[in-house]
């Protein structure tokens, strides 16, 4: 117990109706189970501390980093607010001070991820050169973000995403129509200065770029991180831009 921690303590044994009565609501559980007393009111009250030496905002960040890197080495279904808890070293009860359930932990580590992504993406969405070049530099530091995080697609292809949890889903969804919005638009820039085939849907085959992005993501999951996510940057971009390019 940290030394602020103890000196309430000691203060609380002393005056115990000054003890928080939603968490201790029975006045015999010092007489009846000492041990289980100790433990409940120095977790509670070290944490606290901990709590209190930290920003809420830092606090949230370390739970959502706990979160993905759980989701990465155990799966969704594994990631209990416990088991964030225990990642992180703090009690429960402090997870919930910051998210009401488990399914606004993961819609916020979407939402964060989904916030790292769009801004290590933005100069190419809004640079002035090539809409090809751009598109293929795209492609590289897409691959390369999503491969330092491995969270990511463990909740993007999990069953509480796709059926249990709607909430998740529509956080998914918001991410997916901005990315291929902006594709999209890259795409008819394309168009107009004569650098992409004209005959094409830009909204189309924005959503195949995504698509396939995905495929690529959904491969490197399903084989444990076994490979370098980044290099299939080079040959995906080769199937992208035959489908693309004008011919010449």
């Amino acid at each position: 117990m940290c030394p602020r921690g103890w000196r309430i303590f000691r203060v609380g044994m002393k005056n115990l109706p000054t003890l928080p009565s939603c968490l201790f609501p029975c006045s015999n559980l010092t007489l009846l189970r000492p041990r289980l007393y100790l433990r409940a009111i120095t977790h509670f009250y070290c944490d606290g501390c901990r709590c209190m030496g930290k920003p809420s905002e830092q606090r949230k960040q370390e739970i959502i980093d706990a979160t993905l890197d759980l989701a990465a080495s155990l799966g969704v279904k594994k990631v209990t607010t416990q088991a964030i808890a225990d990642h992180v070293g703090i009690a429960q009860p402090t997870v919930f001070r910051h998210f009401k359930t488990r399914d606004a932990i993961f819609v916020a580590a979407i939402s964060s991820i989904g916030e790292g992504l769009f801004r290590n993406l933005a100069a190419f969405f809004s640079g002035t050169g090539p809409a090809d070049e751009r598109l293929h530099q795209l492609v590289r530091a897409q691959l390369r973000f999503i491969s330092q995080n491995r969270g990511l697609p463990r909740l993007l292809f999990s069953d509480r995403l796709h059926l249990e949890s709607p909430l998740l889903k529509q956080a998914v969804q918001k991410i997916m129509n901005g990315y291929t919005q902006q594709v999209s638009r890259m795409i008819r820039e394309g168009q107009v200065a004569g650098l992409m085939r004209p005959s094409l849907d830009a909204d189309e085959s924005a959503w195949l770029v995504a698509a396939l992005i995905q495929g690529v993501v959904m491969r490197w999951s399903i084989f444990d991180f076994d490979f370098d996510l980044a290099a299939e940057a080079e040959p995906l971009w080769g199937f992208i831009a035959a489908a693309l390019l004008v011919d010449g």
